[in-house]
């Protein structure tokens, strides 16, 4: 088995040291802030959620870690990705970045800042709810397929192998594709290794896929519902309906008339994904979260 810098291999993978983090910080943050404003509290508990999610990351490896070197501090603090065994692998394992590839970055974090500082204060005179839109938009694209990506480019750069966390999500053709494969790598990899794989070992693929889902659900409900007050159950309403909308297009109808392929796989991943958005991204969380990020960055 091949080591990784600053820890040896083990076998044992003890359950509770991966979950106690995820089941308490969150918790713990949430009271202690619990009268902070609640664009705070979204973001310190998406903090918390992340930083729960890393501990796991590094208690689930196969993995005793040493201590801290850089390249784990690095992998905890500097990279927002969960897949422990490439980032820590070989130095020199990554694809060097092609100069088109900095280009892209860059110019989605341009369209991002530019979302934010331009189009939503322009809208914000006519529509607060449209401009909070175009904000959580620029917002997104700015540190999800900006930031990231230029820091994937940068430790690719130098050998780490940090594959981008977005992988162009416009281009799915299907829900499954786009949850599995472009959208979030670095909350898909946490759960397809923690719990999507053990629980298809025993209940099945489409069991697992409802777990996957729900835990999404229950994680986003307790971030956004639980910064705003409101709107308790739609998160996991929202993740539900997407793990029905990928067993429909996985369906006997749903592969003959191609929901998950071609044009027609597109139309309905984005179509439905389109219809539902509105479950999680509510009118109390673009008002109390998204508009008090923008003005606290100077944007509105």
């Amino acid at each position: 088995m091949t080591t990784l810098a600053g820890c040896s291999a083990r076998t044992d993978q003890p359950r509770t040291a991966v979950w106690l983090p995820l089941a308490l910080l969150p918790p713990v943050v949430a009271v202690a802030i619990q009268r902070s404003p609640p664009w705070i509290m979204m973001w310190t508990l998406t903090y918390s959620v992340f930083m729960s999610m890393k501990w796991a990351s590094l208690a689930a490896s196969s993995f005793v870690f040493e201590g801290p070197t850089r390249r784990t501090l690095s992998f905890l603090f500097l990279w927002p990705g969960m897949d422990i065994n490439a980032f820590l692998g070989p130095k020199d394992a990554a694809r060097k970045p092609r100069l088109r590839e900095w280009g892209f970055a860059l110019s989605k974090t341009i369209l991002g800042l530019t979302l934010m500082y331009v189009a939503a204060p322009a809208l914000l005179i006519r529509s607060r709810f449209f401009a909070a839109w175009i904000g959580m938009v620029g917002i997104a694209f700015t540190l999800l397929f900006g930031a990231f990506d230029l820091l994937s480019l940068v430790w690719r750069r130098m050998g780490v192998d940090a594959k981008p966390i977005m992988r162009c999500p416009i281009r799915a053709t299907s829900l499954s594709e786009y949850w599995g494969r472009r959208w979030n790598l670095a909350f898909r990899d946490f759960v397809h290794q923690s719990i999507f794989r053990p629980i298809r070992s025993r209940f099945g693929s489409v069991g697992a896929l409802v777990a996957v889902f729900l835990f999404s659900g229950i994680v986003h409900d307790g971030v956004i519902s639980g910064s705003t007050g409101t709107g308790w159950g739609k998160p996991t309403l929202f993740f539900g309906l997407q793990a029905l909308g990928i067993v429909a297009e996985r369906s006997r109808i749903g592969t003959r008339i191609g929901l998950g392929r071609g044009v027609v796989g597109w139309a309905f991943c984005w179509g439905f994904i389109g219809i539902t958005a509105p479950l999680t991204f509510t009118r109390p969380f673009l008002e109390r979260v998204v508009l008090p990020t923008l003005d606290a960055v100077g944007a509105v």
